[in-house]
C-alpha cells in the first residue's frame, strides 16, 4: 500500500492512508520512505485517517492481504447510499487471490465501479512505512465485465494509476489478456506460496530441491485438470509447472507473503488461493488431494506457531 500512495502522489493525485494505525494513536501523518536498489530514497507524506473518516465517494485502493481486504471493504458496500451514477465510488484490488475476493464483493445494484489489478513487484517493509522496492516487475489493471471501463470516472482512475511509473504499471488491459494473467497468478501462487510457508524457506529453495520440484508438479497438475484453467490458459501442467519454476527463479531470494504472515502468526490468503481452486474444483465434481493437504499443513504450521509466539504448545 505505502510503494503505491507514494508513487501515486508523485503525479500530483491527492492521496490518504487508511490502516492500522490509523485512529490508535495521535498520528495524523505518515512519512513514506522508499529505497530502491542503486537509486535515491523517495519520500512522501500522506494524511493518515481511520475508516470513519473516509469521504462517502472517495475512491480506494485496496492493497491489504485478501481476507483483510474483504472484512475492511464490507461497511463501504454494505452501506453505500445510492450516488448518481457519475458519483460512485471506484474500488481498486491489488491482492493476492483477487479473483476469488472480486466474486465474494459481486454485489447486486452495487454503488461502485471494481477495476482489477496485479503486481509482479518485489517489496518489503522494513518498519512501517518505511519500504524497500527489492525487484522490479510489472503490474496492471484491468476492468470485470460487470465495470464500464469508458465510464468517466473510471477512465479518470485508470489514467491515475498509469502515472505510477516507477511500478511499470499497464492499465487498462483488455478482461481476456487481465484474467489469464490473473489465473497463472493464482496457479503461482497456489503453488509456490504454500509450500514455502510450510517449510519457512524462501522462493529458490523450493525449486532448486528436487523433493520440491515434484510438489509443484503434483500442485501443477491438479489444477490443470479445472475447466477454467484449462480453457482460460490453454496450457499443460508441464507448460504450468515451468512457468511456476520460472517464477520461482527469478524471485529465488524474496521471502514469499504467505511464509511471513505464518511465521508470524498472521492468518494467511490460503482460502483466497488454494481455498478459491478448491471451490472451484467442487464445483466440478473434481478431487484434488494434494491441495487439500496444503490447506490442512499450512493450518497446521499457523496453529503450532501461534503456540510458539504465546509461549504455549498446541
Amino acid at each position: 500500500m505505502s510503494a503505491c500512495a507514494s508513487t501515486v502522489s508523485r503525479s500530483g493525485v491527492p492521496v490518504s492512508l487508511v490502516g492500522r494505525f490509523a485512529g490508535g494513536s495521535a498520528t495524523t501523518e505518515a512519512l513514506i520512505q522508499t529505497s530502491r536498489t542503486g537509486k535515491e530514497t523517495l519520500t512522501s507524506t500522506h494524511e493518515l485517517i481511520p475508516p470513519s473518516s473516509i469521504p462517502p465517494d472517495a475512491d480506494l485502493l485496496v492493497c491489504t492481504p485478501a481476507h483483510a481486504a474483504e472484512a475492511a471493504l464490507q461497511p463501504f458496500i454494505n452501506n453505500e447510499q445510492p450516488f448518481r451514477n457519475t458519483n460512485k465510488r471506484v474500488i481498486i484490488l491489488l491482492v493476492n487471490g483477487v479473483l476469488a475476493l472480486h466474486k465474494r464483493l459481486l454485489v447486486p445494484g452495487k454503488n461502485h465501479h471494481l477495476i482489477l489489478g496485479s503486481t509482479t513487484h518485489g517489496v518489503f517493509r522494513t518498519k512501517p512505512y518505511t519500504i524497500t522496492h527489492a525487484g522490479m516487475g510489472e503490474t496492471v489493471f484491468g476492468c470485470p465485465p460487470e465495470t464500464d471501463s469508458s465510464h468517466p470516472r473510471v477512465e479518470s482512475v485508470l489514467h491515475a494509476l498509469n502515472q505510477m511509473h516507477d511500478l511499470n504499471v499497464t492499465a487498462p488491459l483488455e478482461w481476456e489478456v487481465l484474467h489469464r494473467k490473473l489465473l497463472l497468478k493464482l496457479v503461482v501462487n497456489c503453488a509456490l506460496n504454500p509450500v514455502t510457508a510450510i517449510m519457512n524457506c524462501r522462493n529458490g529453495s523450493v525449486s532448486n530441491s528436487e523433493h520440491g520440484r515434484a510438489l509443484l508438479k503434483q500442485l501443477c497438475a491438479e489444477i490443470a485438470q479445472l475447466p477454467d484453467f484449462s480453457s482460460g490458459l490453454e496450457m499443460s501442467a508441464d507448460d504450468l509447472l515451468g512457468y511456476v519454476l520460472a517464477v520461482s527463479n527469478a524471485t529465488a531470494n524474496n521471502v514469499n507473503s504467505m511464509d511471513a504472515a505464518v511465521s508470524k502468526g498472521l492468518e494467511p490468503e490460503i482460502d483466497f488461493l488454494n481455498g478459491d481452486v478448491l471451490e472451484r474444483a467442487a464445483k466440478s465434481g473434481i478431487s484434488l488431494p494434494t491441495h487439500e493437504a496444503i490447506v490442512d499443513l499450512v493450518r497446521l504450521r499457523l496453529q503450532l506457531n501461534r503456540a510458539a509466539l504465546n509461549g504455549s504448545i498446541s
